[in-house]
């Protein structure tokens, strides 16, 4: 009599290299030039010539093109080269100075000086850093784009705002309102004289006051 054997091989399961890893959504990889764009940090007519100056030396990035220049610093430019991409999908953020520092774009100083008028002010960190001509608008936009987009809603610029602060900027909201009343009146016949500059700064100066 013949016996049957059977022979049971262990399965074979081949798993990709890729697959422990996080899956995000995916990303258009921009160039650092375009990241430098939409940051308000350089200007297209810059990012031009710096590619044409790359030509010349193609050793050089064109980061180092644009911190030889003296347009950005290189350690603005190596953040947003190198680090960019992952402090956007970072869950766990830290706050926006953290990472205006680590730009290049504020000193610890800086910061320091804002934490410390916040606590007088109740407005928030990118409001006052704005008010300060430290940071440009447009900037800040862009790290509040992209780094908080859950906060684009809320009133300029990030964190959250307690009931004392949102008193705070409703009566700023009623003082603006009145300033421009009082600046348009008084100004209307210079603007029609060709001294409307005068007018339009004033209106942006009482704008101010409700950030």
């Amino acid at each position: 009599m013949f016996k049957l054997q059977i022979c049971l091989s262990q399965p074979h399961v081949e798993i990709p290299d890729d697959y422990y890893k996080p899956v995000t959504t995916s990303v258009k990889h921009k160039k650092i030039g375009e990241i430098l764009q939409e940051a308000g940090l350089v200007s297209a007519t810059q990012v031009e010539i710096a590619l044409q100056d790359q030509q010349l030396y193609p050793e050089l990035h064109l980061g180092e093109i644009l911190a030889l220049r003296g347009w950005v610093q290189q350690k603005t430019a190596d953040f947003f080269a190198e680090k960019w991409e992952d402090k956007i999908y970072d869950p766990e953020k830290a706050p926006i100075g953290k990472y205006l520092q680590e730009a290049g774009l504020l000193e610890k100083e800086q910061i320091e000086l804002i934490l410390q008028e916040q606590k007088l002010t109740f407005l928030k960190f990118g409001a006052i850093v704005v008010l300060k001509g430290w940071i440009k608008q447009n900037t800040l936009n862009f790290f509040v784009h992209n780094l908080f987009p859950e906060d684009e809603s809320d009133s300029i610029y990030v964190g959250p705002s307690n009931s004392r602060a949102k008193s705070i900027q409703a009566e700023r909201q009623t003082q603006v309102t009145n300033d421009v009343r009082i600046i348009q009146p008084q100004y209307q016949s210079q603007v029609s004289h060709g001294t409307s500059h005068l007018g339009k700064k004033m209106t942006e100066i009482a704008m101010l006051r409700l950030w």
